[in-house]
């Protein structure tokens, strides 16, 4: 894949990455699967970063490869852990040339509304957990 880098730069093409999701706006809640998006040129296997601290550290690496070749290339569905921050930035990068990457908007990972319920009476608390039996307990006092 490096040597498609290099004949691009020698037939002046010049490698981009451009994240087109998440956005500002974007509802990104733990637990869900989030559909991460990006646009390429030249450019033939990234790597996918989170920070939950605005950029400070990328410690979190999403994906280390996801090639050209794959089923879902320029998109890669994503289990959003349980890390909620108001400061999240992905940052897709070309794993042969790190220094080609591109940052997502600032965006927010946040948990599911405590309370949401379902036409089950359920809760978005996790089942079985201290608090979703707490919660689910009090919505079926709530009804009587």
């Amino acid at each position: 894949m490096m040597q498609l880098t290099l004949l691009a730069l020698v037939l002046g093409q010049t490698p981009s990455i451009t994240v087109t999701a998440p956005t500002a706006s974007s509802d990104v809640v733990v637990g869900s699967t989030f559909n991460i998006t990006w646009d390429v040129e030249v450019v033939t296997d990234v790597k996918i970063q989170l920070t939950t601290d605005d950029g400070v550290s990328w410690l979190t690496t999403i994906t280390d490869s996801v090639d050209s070749n794959d089923a879902g290339w320029r998109n890669f569905s994503w289990l959003v852990p349980d890390e909620p921050s108001p400061t999240c930035r992905l940052r897709i990068s070309d794993y042969n040339a790190p220094a080609t990457f591109d940052e997502s908007e600032t965006f927010e990972i946040r948990r599911p509304a405590l309370g949401a319920n379902d036409d089950e009476g359920g809760c978005a608390a996790a089942p079985g957990s201290v608090l979703g039996v707490l919660v689910a307990l009090a919505l079926r006092r709530r009804r009587r």
